[in-house]
C-alpha cells in the first residue's frame, strides 16, 4: 500500500481530501479486486486518478478476516484470555 500511495502522490497533486480518498481506495483494493463500487462513490478523485492509484497496488487481494469476540449478557466484549 505504501509504495502505491507514494508513487501516486509523486504524480498527482490531489490535496488532503484526495490523499485520504486515495488511501481508502488502496485499503479496499488490498482486500478485493472488484473496485467498481468504490469507483462509483468517488468524491474528490477523478476516475483516471482512482484507477492510477489502484493500478499501483500489485499484491494479491486478501480479505480481512476476524473472529467475533464473545460477549456478556449486556453485549460487551469479554476479555481475551
Amino acid at each position: 500500500i505504501a509504495t502505491a500511495y507514494s508513487k501516486f502522490l509523486e504524480n498527482y497533486d490531489v490535496g488532503p481530501k484526495g490523499r485520504n480518498e486515495a488511501f481508502g481506495l488502496l485499503l479496499v483494493r488490498s482486500s478485493t479486486e472488484d473496485m467498481e463500487r468504490s469507483y462509483s462513490k468517488l468524491e474528490v478523485l477523478t476516475l483516471e486518478q482512482a484507477k492510477a492509484v489502484v493500478s499501483g497496488y500489485e499484491a494479491t487481494a486478501k480479505p480481512i478476516t476476524y473472529q467475533k469476540a464473545e460477549q456478556d449478557a449486556a453485549g460487551n466484549p469479554l476479555p481475551v484470555e
